[in-house]
């Protein structure tokens, strides 16, 4: 399983919500796990913790011929901006590569993977702009805050 990136991100996503505990053997329902299986009120927490941590984990692609973390931070620009009024027009598909850089074009085609997912995945919507439904910005918003590259000062605010 740890080596299925999508199965070690829920995995991880159940044990940061508390849905599942680790003992030296098995795994056991964990102290939300009964809240979020019947989606009580009180699962909230847990819901937008586990949210949080899938969101968070698409940012941190251990994968080799992904080019580098500038194509994350232009995914989470587009994200932070898909929650407030003035959010980005849907990026233009991406065409052959023809004349241009190869490593701009495969930079291209990852970040509009990376929206494509996130669509699919059902958080990031586009219908001509991209927009982060609300009932999810608290779980996007707090992924975002997660990642090294928007670090922020909350005793400031």
């Amino acid at each position: 399983m740890l080596e299925i990136p999508g199965l070690m991100t829920l995995w991880d996503a159940a044990k940061a919500a508390g849905l599942i505990e680790l003992t030296s053997t098995t795994a056991v329902p964990g102290p939300h796990a009964h809240q979020f299986a019947h989606s009580l009120a009180s699962s909230l927490a847990a819901h937008r913790t586990a949210l949080s941590h899938v969101i968070g984990r698409h940012f941190f692609s251990e994968d080799p011929l992904r080019p580098s973390p500038a194509v994350d931070v232009v995914a989470g620009q587009i994200v932070l901006a898909a929650m407030t009024s003035t959010p980005r027009t849907r990026l233009p598909a991406v065409g052959p590569v023809g004349a241009g850089d190869l490593y701009e074009h495969i930079a291209a085609l990852i970040l509009r993977g990376m929206l494509e997912q996130f669509i699919a995945d059902g958080w990031l919507v586009c219908d001509g702009k991209y927009t982060v439904p609300q009932p999810f910005r608290p779980a996007v918003l707090d992924a975002m805050k997660s990642l090294p590259y928007y670090e922020t000062d909350d005793t400031s605010r």
